[in-house]
């Protein structure tokens, strides 16, 4: 794999649904893209259910920024597999 310097994380968010007081569902599909345009990663899909911990718009929102917080984890880790794969 090649991996250096920059790279570009195309993401298509397809889904980033909330039931109010129930859960949040996030679906993603993902990859690693060298700044000369090589693929470093093959597209990924994530799939991410967060609890609602609440009724009040916020705890929706506090929801929604976990699984979002999830997805940029399960990204930031397979960049550092790539990287250490390169090395």
């Amino acid at each position: 794999a090649h991996v250096s310097g920059s790279y570009r994380i195309p993401i298509y968010l397809f889904r980033l649904d909330a039931i109010p007081a129930g859960t949040v569902s996030l679906k993603a599909k993902w990859g690693i893209v060298a700044k000369d345009g090589t693929t470093v990663e093959t597209i990924r899909e994530s799939s991410i259910t967060k609890p609602v911990k609440g009724k009040e718009y916020n705890d929706t929102v506090n929801a929604m920024s976990d699984a979002l917080a999830d997805l940029s984890k399960e990204i930031a880790s397979a960049i550092k597999v790539a990287v250490s794969k390169a090395n």
